[in-house]
């Protein structure tokens, strides 16, 4: 008798144990490390048509601004035409209701090659982003959204005959750093 009294006991005393330890965990948050928002391209980076009109041992710039404007500019040699749309590149970096990061870092490749489907190429150099190269997250609201991140650029074309007419297009690999 006394034994399946003390065994009642134990198994009184396991129990109240279990219910604490159960307890304990539910009321435990459990942190995870964060992943960071996947950025997306929401429109590609469009310099128009124009006639290059360089000499035969110059360069011409076409300069898009890195900004909702759009603005192009062009040095001389390059003759800007009405013909087709133009505009900077937007990649949208999405934040959730968790961000914890405070502020994003945007770097690329410091000049990239667009290629025309031949051996033919000309030289994009990017431009600092707007928002800055470095900016702020504001979630004090603890909220979900996203930020556009305008990129514009130099795109350096030579003569017509080292860079005759015809569709140049490339990949700008865009880098976003979420930093605490």
């Amino acid at each position: 008798m006394k034994l399946i009294q003390h065994n009642k006991h134990i198994i009184k005393r396991l129990t109240f144990f279990a219910i604490g330890f159960l307890l304990l965990i539910l009321n435990t948050t459990v942190i995870m490390a964060e992943i960071p928002p996947t950025p997306v391209v929401g429109r590609p980076l469009l310099f128009g048509n124009f006639i290059n009109n360089v000499s035969s041992e110059g360069t011409g710039t076409i300069t898009m601004s890195a900004d909702a404007s759009s603005n192009v500019t062009a040095s001389s040699g390059i003759i800007l035409l009405n013909s087709a749309p133009r505009q900077s590149a937007i990649v949208t970096a999405y934040y959730t209701k968790h961000t914890s990061y405070h502020s994003v870092t945007v770097t690329f490749d410091p000049s990239v090659y667009l290629k025309n489907g031949t051996s033919y190429s000309v030289q994009f150099t990017p431009s600092p982003t707007t928002p800055n190269n470095s900016f702020n997250f504001n979630n004090s609201k603890n909220d979900t959204g996203s930020i556009d991140i305008y990129i514009g650029g130099t795109l350096t074309v030579g003569s017509p005959s080292v860079n005759p007419a015809g569709s140049y297009s490339g990949q700008i690999k865009v880098y976003l750093t979420y930093n605490n």
